[in-house]
């Protein structure tokens, strides 16, 4: 089984769409969708509600060894960085915690790489580099008391530059992921 995690809701209608995943209304603590292929998390955005539905979850329904976890969200990046480019993250600096995760990468693929840097807050400083989120962090340490590093995927597409002003309102997410990007 296929494991997706997103933080909101457009991050993952393109997955919901393509499964054929319907919503299962016996889960109400967070947003829950399914199908005979895979199943999929909205946990919310930041680190409480990434560790809250992940335990829950998982408490619930503990993974088999062929279960994979993929996590494909929106993030702000640095300059040097493209709006609506796609990134592999190959390790996860947890700056609430200070610590540092790494995905194993065992798999040959085509997608650029990159680090980012998971935080409870939304990043606007401009001498710092890389990608940045606010769920990867919490998700790889919670998700590990469950899965291998091989077993976990961890996708980020760039939706800001975090030195620009952005009105995050104006952010068209359906625009920026679709699973068809993330698969071709």
């Amino acid at each position: 089984m296929i494991t997706f995690i997103t933080a909101l809701y457009e991050e993952a209608k393109s997955i919901i769409n393509t499964f054929k995943m319907k919503k299962r209304l016996d889960e109400t603590f967070f947003q829950y969708f399914a199908s005979s292929e895979a199943e999929l998390i909205i946990t919310g955005s930041g680190y409480t509600n990434v560790y809250k539905a992940v335990t829950r979850h998982f408490s619930l329904r503990a993974p088999s060894v062929n279960d994979i976890v993929v996590n494909i969200g929106i993030c702000g990046a640095s300059e040097g960085f493209d709006v609506g480019n796609l990134y592999y993250i190959n390790r996860i600096n947890d700056t609430v915690f200070n610590r540092t995760y790494y995905p194993d990468l065992l798999y040959k693929n085509k997608f650029n790489q990159s680090f980012v840097n998971s935080s409870n807050k939304v990043i606007h400083e401009k001498n710092l580099n890389g990608l940045f989120d606010m769920e990867s962090g919490a998700l790889y340490d919670s998700l590990s008391s469950y899965f291998s590093p091989d077993r976990m995927f961890f996708f980020k597409v760039v939706s800001d530059i975090v030195s620009h002003e952005t009105d995050f309102s104006r952010i068209n997410i359906d625009d920026l992921i679709s699973f068809d990007s993330v698969c071709s």
